[in-house]
């Protein structure tokens, strides 16, 4: 494939590309992540996570149990733009919540 090349010398023109060209980025990145949250959102599911769980514990808890290799805490923190311990803190809320989850619905004999 190749890429048409256009020169531009006056730079008002130039920061206008550019912009442009940031945006185009930012827009395909803002799709790329939707993407990702829905096939996330699809695994979770499948793995019988419940739905109790807010966005953010489900990513935690995916990221860091379910994902082949799983991401580290720094990974995960600066993903989600906090702390490693805030991102451990949501992982052990997270299984607290769904061991909780299990035991109760155990308990009555329901399926998960």
């Amino acid at each position: 494939m190749q890429h048409l090349r256009i020169i531009v010398t006056d730079p008002e023109e130039q920061e206008e590309i550019r912009v442009a060209r940031r945006a185009f980025i930012a827009e395909n990145k803002r799709k790329c992540e939707r993407r990702e949250e829905i096939e996330r959102s699809k695994k979770l599911k499948k793995l019988g996570l419940r739905p109790e769980l807010d966005t953010r514990r489900q990513f935690v808890l995916y990221a860091r149990q379910f994902r082949v290799p799983p991401l580290t805490l720094d990974e995960v923190a600066r993903h989600l733009d906090i702390s490693r311990e805030r991102v451990r803190q949501l992982e052990k809320d997270a299984l607290r919540s769904l061991r909780a989850s299990w035991t109760k619905h155990h308990a009555k004999g329901e399926e998960l």
